[in-house]
């Protein structure tokens, strides 16, 4: 990987016969303002000082314009969300796509990416002369010429100015990422209605709360740029990772589990488990850390992705955590001190909608507010959380069901970490889009959870 050419490529200009050292200072200004670059932590900072004391020396413009050059720090600061991947810059694995498009004044640049078998990162910048809101992508994935719809992908930032870096991780939850796609990239500008809503319940909570019984269903997004970008990945990427035989059980408040395997990518580790089919209850979230034999502790995935499971049943099957890929380690240790369950005959929750109550309903949860308006009704649900961080969890699926059976699918949910007097308290809330019965049946996510008192290990060699 060379680092340096865009250096290289500015400083042809002034090697060129002829040239004008005005027009290239200009030139060279208008570029570094529209791009980021990259420098190897390979090239020492003494060699970069030569450099900029050399164009120092020969035309001051020029010193100017290369002081804002930014540094590798500047590609740090995109995913800073991640430990794994502030590892893989630091240890100079990235590289260049160098791709830019232009339409309906948006301009987008997809400058580099960090990619291994299962997860692609791209550094990208949406800027505009025409729009001032804050530009965001969507985005599809097409694979020889169809659309896939076994990833997910996850804009790392939404606070990013126009024209600075941002990333976008794409997951191939099950898959592997092929070394050729196609990205559609779609653009639009973020939205602020919320600051028009009316607080609900009033009275009980601090006014991030909004009404959203004016919300309709399907409601379009109105993208102002639409871009295609081909994506060559190569196979030096798309082929690293490896996957460890593990085949050690644990047991969990009475349930009883197997890690079968742990794959170890770049970009994270993947713990996969397996449930003995005694089990009364479904494992939906697992709480552990590793630790390699070196002492260096690796945490769970705190923004992204940090667990995925199958069509098959409820269970979460695939647990996320911090890479030790760039780690000297033979071994780790995993250390299980906690769960989420769901039993399996509390798969859905009774709500009497009408009088705000609930059966079975998840730990420290109780109806917050039930309204019922012309288009369906509002739900919300007002939890403790299990500890002091300002951390949520979802509390319910994404359906729901009537007395007949009939199963409704839920567009989104609304959380706010903010109740009066409740510190450790939050609401989450939707909308039953047309729903008018006065009892529903939601998907829970879990009914209890459980705190280890003491620690589950299970040993797993590496090498």
């Amino acid at each position: 990987m060379n680092r340096k050419y865009e250096f290289d490529e500015l400083l042809n200009e002034f090697n060129k016969e002829d040239v004008n050292i005005e027009d290239t200072v200009l030139k060279a200004e208008k570029r570094l303002k529209r791009r980021k670059y990259i420098f190897s932590p390979a090239i020492s900072a003494a060699t970069i000082f030569v450099c900029f004391v050399l164009l120092a020396n020969f035309s001051a413009p020029a010193a100017y314009a290369f002081s804002k050059i930014p540094l590798i720090k500047d590609l740090a600061k995109a995913v800073t969300f991640s430990p794994s991947l502030e590892k893989a810059i630091e240890n100079e694995y990235y590289e260049k796509l160098g791709l830019m498009d232009e339409k309906n004044g948006v301009t987008a640049n997809l400058d580099y990416y960090i990619a291994d078998k299962k997860q692609v990162t791209i550094f990208f910048r949406l800027d505009s002369e025409v729009y001032e809101n804050t530009l965001l992508p969507d985005i599809r994935i097409k694979v020889d010429d169809e659309y896939e719809g076994g990833f997910s992908y996850g804009v790392n930032d939404f606070a990013v100015e126009n024209g600075e870096i941002n990333s976008v991780t794409i997951d191939f939850v099950t898959g592997e990422i092929p070394e050729s796609f196609n990205l559609k990239l779609m653009v639009y500008e973020e939205r602020t209605s919320f600051e028009t809503m009316e607080p609900i319940a009033e009275e009980n909570m601090k006014d991030d709360i909004y009404d959203f019984s004016d919300l309709t269903e399907g409601e379009d997004i109105d993208y102002i740029a639409e871009f295609e970008f081909e994506i060559n990945v190569g196979s030096e990427y798309t082929e690293v990772g490896k996957t460890v035989d593990v085949n050690k059980s644990f047991v969990l408040d009475g349930q009883k589990f197997t890690v079968d395997t742990v794959e170890i990518y770049p970009s994270n580790m993947r713990v996969n488990i397996s449930a003995d089919e005694e089990n009364t209850k479904w494992l939906k979230s697992l709480k552990f850390y590793v630790k390699t034999d070196k002492g260096k502790t690796i945490d769970t995935i705190k923004n992204g992705i940090t667990a995925t499971g199958s069509l098959d049943t409820p269970m979460m099957n695939c647990y996320r955590a911090e890479s030790p890929y760039f780690y000297d380690a033979s071994s780790l240790t995993i250390y299980v001190t906690g769960g989420t369950f769901l039993d399996k005959d509390k798969e859905y929750i009774y709500v009497d909608l009408k009088n705000k109550k609930a059966e079975n309903i998840p730990e420290n949860t109780t109806v917050y507010n039930a309204e019922k308006t012309e288009t369906g009704w509002i739900i919300e649900f007002k939890t403790i959380r299990d500890d002091d961080s300002n951390s949520t969890y979802q509390l319910f699926g994404s359906n729901y069901k009537d007395s007949d059976g009939n199963i409704y699918d839920i567009r989104s949910w609304y959380t706010t970490t903010y109740v009066k007097d409740e510190e450790n308290a939050y609401v989450t809330g939707t909308k039953l889009m047309g729903y008018q019965y006065d009892e529903v049946w939601m998907s829970a996510n879990f009914t209890s959870m459980f705190e280890a008192e003491k620690e589950e290990k299970i040993e797993v060699n590496i090498n």
